[in-house]
């Protein structure tokens, strides 16, 4: 079944295709940009742990997202989720279902992660492909700084970086 995103004969995919800066031609496309937190990999067992949980990491979201989106690799362990002509309450239950189901998976090497979502939706928030997905970004590093575990919509007004935070005393490597 369809998470209630997608609408039937809409463009699957990056849609603009080329380098990202032309004219976003869906008027409904969301981005979830995911990051999950796996310093605990870097910090013990190596880099092969690291490629299993991001392994590990793509298959719940692609189950979760199913044909209703595009689940992409960013870089390290962060992702992004292209939602053609899915409106807002739509991505953002996705972007529920998405933590949740993250939060009920006990990932080899590390056990349970937490997942921080930003979410943008153009044209409301970005004309063009990168801008959504930079837009996505800023969202999810405010999701971070808040606590992480987090959806944030974009919101220009406020953005926060992680670094904005005071830092927590005795906090985890994980999210």
């Amino acid at each position: 079944p369809d998470c209630g995103c997608s609408q039937p004969g809409a463009p699957v995919g990056p849609a603009a295709g080329g380098d990202g800066g032309g004219v976003w031609p869906d008027p409904g496309a969301a981005v979830l940009h995911a990051s999950a937190g796996a310093e605990p990999v870097h910090a013990g067992p190596g880099h092969g742990a690291g490629d299993e949980l991001r392994g590990q990491l793509a298959r719940v979201l692609q189950r979760v997202v199913r044909g209703s989106g595009v689940v992409g690799r960013l870089g390290g362990e962060e992702f992004a989720v292209i939602l053609p002509s899915c409106d807002e309450e739509a991505s953002l239950g996705l972007a529920g279902r998405l933590t949740a189901a993250v939060g009920c998976v006990e990932f080899e090497s590390i056990g349970r992660i937490t997942l921080s979502v930003g979410l943008a939706q153009g044209p409301k928030h970005a004309m063009n492909p990168r801008e959504l997905i930079a837009c996505a970004e800023a969202a999810m590093m405010t999701a971070k700084a808040r606590g992480k575990n987090a959806v944030v919509v974009f919101h220009e007004e406020t953005s926060e970086r992680p670094q904005d935070r005071p830092a927590d005393a005795g906090a985890a490597g994980r999210e």
